[in-house]
């Protein structure tokens, strides 16, 4: 049973592995998106981004944002590289 699961476990990142080596992986989610909902009330959350960065010998884009709910007060942060 072990190996079986130790052997899906390597099949799933080998296939995670390649998609991301050719071009597949899906675009990230943009940070600033309309429409995102507090999951406790329901509320808009207010979105401010805490952070853009890109690194100079890669190119490598890196974005940071704080989702906030007014209403009662519910916080994350969301990360992006691309």
């Amino acid at each position: 049973m072990f190996r079986l699961a130790a052997w899906l476990a390597g099949a799933t990142a080998l296939g995670a592995w390649l998609a991301t080596r050719r071009g597949r992986t899906p675009p990230p989610e943009p940070v600033a998106e309309e429409g995102r909902r507090c999951p406790r009330c329901a509320a808009q959350l207010e979105t401010k981004i805490l952070s853009q960065e890109v690194a100079a010998p890669t190119g490598v884009e890196h974005e940071t944002a704080r989702d906030s709910c007014p209403r009662c007060g519910y916080s994350t942060t969301r990360s992006y590289s691309w």
